[in-house]
């Protein structure tokens, strides 16, 4: 008794002891707070969006001691587990600083994240946050310039008619300006005017190029202030001549902002440019006032005046005016089709980025007939033969040791025969969606899985400067991070990289890359349509090996089942396939069920067979998170060639693995000396003014009970003296659904059915900028989309 009393008492003082350091410690973490002053600010002046990275700014003025640490924001990333996205900390005491640490805002836009600050690996400081963003299709306008508030007016975006947009208007500059993809492309809209571009860090202006090529939408005014606002734009960017600057009278003005209605002149002062590869789209008095220059998906307005002076400042109708603008420089910004802009395919889909990174061929592939084999072999062992030699030996007691050891040996023959399926060592999958337009520009949305069965500790570091981001769950509500366990450390300094610390080793860790412009030079086209045949070639001047090729049109499509770099394919020698305007249908006819005819016995064929189903994976991925429908003509092909940096992982370059889809716009000409043809369904359209109806970019069809236009947009250089209109959906299931056509001269829609227009009658439905507007009556039920074709010459 005695004893136990003695160690009843040892243990109370021990028990005390360990709760007074506990105490102690929480009162020196509390006591330590206080010498420290910090303000937390999320996003962009309190806006950030769902779905994207948003800086979180922590302010410190340090009235503790000298510390040398980190601070440190927690992320929930699954149920369970976050991530810490980390940046290092010198202070000394007496010091303020700012940090700066961009984090993803999940799906569950209602988050808690923890901030804490360390010295050392002592906690001096800890508080949290808890977001409330907006959505992700709020637009966002960044705004770069010396006098914001000239610019109040630019607050609005263009839409398709009868749509809204919810906008916010944010004020950026070179200390609040992205350095990283990730958070610069939650801006739909950039805006640079009396803006010194050159205070942009060599980073924040290589973004600004990336986040345009990616689908982003630049506006660049210059006017007398261009020296500031072009000082960035020393590199082959924005290229071309200035001449000086002058002051005009013109109406083009106000006449742009009213639809035409008020043609009075307005005083301006502009700078004469001339833009290399830009289209004029708004000129006066030999001067090019509004030009466009594409890059990649995204385009580049440069303007030949300053917005921020008269007659746009105090004008009513300036922010009219301002999406009028916008809607020039980048007509997708109003359509209903504009598919894919930002190059985000994966869209946050996980399940489908570890389906897609899994699946590589060049991974080892279990030899099936084999383990077949030694399971028939094990079968016949273990039970008749054992059981009949034993029987004849009189030893049928032994069975209970002969099974276990057989079993023992015939798992040694398993493991060696199945030594080649294994990982050898770490390896990264690389999937990449390169997009490359007609001038080699290049824009890539890229992940890569890192596949790893021997460490639970991974850490990742880029030898040419590549920024990553890790790709989690973000799929859950009520989200915590105090009690949880620590996924992985995101340094976020000059040093950045990951460090994955507790994720399970079967599990493939999958992030984001964010890498320097790739030169990949492009397809060089020469093709023409005449009599409704398409001929010509196509080259491959790309750094890249390509297969399984497609050239899509928007009524059928060529399969080019291999063009090596610096090949050439005649269509002359290629069967055309027809198809009925549904991606859906090509990806399983192309790639999907020519797997019919692999008999997956052999490695080649296993090998293909997986080649296949991930190629029609991919690309079905890309339509579904944009449209299954066929605009344009488009070139696909997947490659092989490794054109991505090798990452380090634990510090040894890691096996490298690629499957890069390319995708590039193809032109045609549609000339045959002084004749042209827009051969049906090869008219660009746009869907405006939906009335209660809903139209499916999948189907080509409308649903509802309701109304809506159709604008088909003819090429103005053409002098149309034939088109054709065809109600290809008019299998409508609503009888009284109906189309018309708009009469120009009497103002009214007329009932439509498939005809040919010539002659004379053109004057009625064709305007003088060659548009054609069609009206569809949708009645309890669903309807397609009409077609055309055009016939004429150059003008």
């Amino acid at each position: 008794m005695k004893n136990l009393f003695k160690v009843l008492v040892a243990s109370v003082i021990i028990f005390s002891a360990i709760f007074s350091g506990f105490s102690a410690g929480a009162a020196e973490t509390a006591k330590d707070e206080n010498k420290l002053e910090v303000k937390l600010n999320v996003g962009f002046n309190d806006n950030y969006k769902i779905g994207f990275s948003t800086p979180v700014n922590i302010s410190i003025k340090n009235n503790y001691k000298d510390i040398d640490g980190e601070v440190e924001i927690r992320v929930p990333s699954s149920p369970g587990k976050y991530m810490s996205y980390v940046k290092p900390v010198s202070l000394q005491k007496g010091a303020e600083k700012l940090i700066t640490i961009n984090v993803p805002i999940g799906n569950d836009n209602r988050s808690k994240y923890s901030v804490n600050i360390y010295d050392g690996d002592h906690k001096v400081y800890e508080d949290s946050i808890t977001t409330v963003a907006s959505n992700n299709i709020t637009t966002f306008i960044g705004i770069l310039s010396d006098d914001f508030d000239s610019l109040s007016y630019i607050n609005s975006a263009p839409a398709s008619t009868g749509m809204s947009l919810i906008t916010k208007t944010i004020k950026l500059d070179e200390k609040n300006f992205p350095e990283d993809i990730f958070t610069l492309k939650a801006f739909n809209i950039l805006v640079i005017n009396d803006f010194d571009t050159s205070r942009l860090s060599k980073g924040q202006y290589e973004i600004l190029k990336q986040w345009v090529k990616n689908g982003g939408t630049l506006i660049v005014g210059t006017g007398s202030k261009y020296n500031k606002t072009l000082s960035a734009f020393k590199d082959d960017f924005i290229q071309g001549s200035q001449g000086s600057m002058q002051e005009i009278a013109t109406s083009k003005i106000y006449e742009l902002a009213t639809n035409g209605d008020n043609k009075n002149e307005a005083r301006l002062d502009v700078l004469s440019l001339s833009v290399k590869d830009s289209a004029v789209l708004l000129e006066d008095k030999n001067v090019s006032l509004v030009q466009a220059n594409e890059k990649g998906t995204g385009v580049v307005g440069i303007l030949a005046f300053d917005l921020g002076k008269a007659p746009f400042v105090n004008w009513n109708n300036n922010t009219v005016f301002m999406e009028k603008i916008l809607a020039l420089v980048n007509p997708s910004l109003t359509s209903t089709n504009n598919i894919n802009n930002g190059v985000t395919y994966f869209n946050n889909d996980i399940y489908g980025l570890q389906q897609a990174v899994n699946m590589f061929s060049e991974m080892a592939t279990a030899r099936t007939s084999s383990f077949y084999l030694i399971l028939l072999a094990y079968i016949l062992v273990v039970a008749p033969l054992s059981y009949f030699i034993l029987k004849r030996l009189d030893k049928r007691e032994w069975m209970w040791l002969t099974v276990p050891v057989l079993a023992v040996v015939f798992a040694g023959i398993v493991y060696i025969t199945g030594s080649g399926t294994r990982l050898g060592k770490i390896t990264t999958n690389v999937i990449s969606y390169i997009n490359i337009d007609n001038k080699g520009n290049v824009s890539t949305d890229t992940y890569a899985g890192i596949l790893n069965t021997n460490k639970s500790k991974v850490k990742l570091t880029s030898q040419s400067g590549d920024r990553f981001i890790p790709v989690a769950n973000n799929y859950y509500s009520d989200r915590e991070t105090k009690t949880e366990v620590q996924e992985a450390k995101i340094h976020t300094g000059e040093d950045s990289g990951i460090e994955y610390k507790n994720s399970s080793l079967l599990e493939t860790k999958i992030i984001q890359i964010q890498e320097a412009s790739l030169e990949l030079g492009r397809l060089e086209t020469n093709l023409s349509l005449k009599n409704g045949k398409i001929s010509g070639t196509i080259k491959n001047s790309t750094a890249m090996d390509l297969e399984d090729c497609l050239l899509l049109l928007p009524d059928g499509y060529y399969i080019v089942r291999s063009l090596k770099k610096g090949e050439t394919v005649d269509l002359a020698k290629l069967n055309a396939n027809n198809h009925f305007g549904n991606m859906y249908e090509i990806v399983n006819d192309v790639y999907f069920r020519n797997n019919a005819g692999l008999t997956g016995q052999s490695t080649v064929d296993q090998k293909r067979m997986m080649d296949l189903r991930q190629e029609g994976n991919i690309l079905q991925r890309l339509y579904n998170y944009g449209s299954s429908q066929i605009d344009g003509i488009k070139f696909i092909g997947f490659s092989k060639t490794q054109v991505h940096s090798t990452m380090l992982v634990n510090d040894v370059q890691a096996k490298k693995n690629e499957r890069n889809i390319l995708i590039m716009p193809v032109d045609i000409r549609f000339a045959d000396g002084d004749t042209l043809e827009y051969p049906m369904g090869f008219v660009p359209y746009e869907v405006i003014n939906t009335s209660n109806v809903n139209f499916d970019m999948n189907t080509r069809r409308f649903f509802g009970n309701g109304s809506a236009e159709v604008v088909f947009r003819i090429d103005k250089a053409m002098l149309v003296e034939e088109m054709e209109v065809k109600a290809s959906g008019k299998n409508t299931k609503a009888t009284n659904s109906s189309y018309m056509i708009y009469n120009i001269g009497e103002e009214i829609y007329e009932p439509v059915d498939d005809i040919k227009i010539s002659g004379e009658k053109l004057r009625a439905y064709l305007s003088s900028d060659n548009t054609v507007k069609l009206r569809l009556e949708v009645t309890d039920g669903e309807i397609g989309l009409p077609q055309m074709s055009a016939k004429g010459r150059n003008k």
